[in-house]
């Protein structure tokens, strides 16, 4: 069982905050990240920066933070974006969009953790 699995049920058993989700589901994400770092030349984009969207407030309090990267060349990664919210709503989104000439095309993962429960 992956370490965020037990510590989100173990959340679950005591009062359940979304911002308890946080810690482990970005712990989690960025062990994913380093993986796909250490495996491809991904080449930090300053478009969430462009955009004003590298750090954020939510319209419900939450803080947020965004980074991109992209491959090209023979890895052909159109892109990869880190998402993460910690707040009343916790989101933990990572994607990576592969050119057209890759097998398996994309990968999209995302975690959302509200008071109702965990997504």
């Amino acid at each position: 069982m992956q370490p965020v699995i037990p510590a989100l049920l173990l959340s679950a058993a005591a009062a359940f905050s979304p911002k308890d989700a946080a810690a482990p589901l970005f712990a989690a994400q960025q062990a994913a990240l380093a993986k796909i770092q250490a495996a491809l030349p991904l080449d930090a984009k300053t478009y969430p920066a462009d955009l004003g969207l590298d750090t954020f407030t939510t319209s419900n309090g939450g803080a947020g933070a965004m980074q991109s990267w992209e491959a090209p060349g023979p890895a052909n990664i159109a892109w990869v974006s880190d998402l993460r919210i910690e707040g009343p709503t916790t989101v933990a989104s990572l994607t990576v969009w592969c050119a057209p000439l890759k097998d398996v095309p994309h990968l999209c993962v995302r975690t959302t953790a509200t008071d109702a429960g965990v997504d």
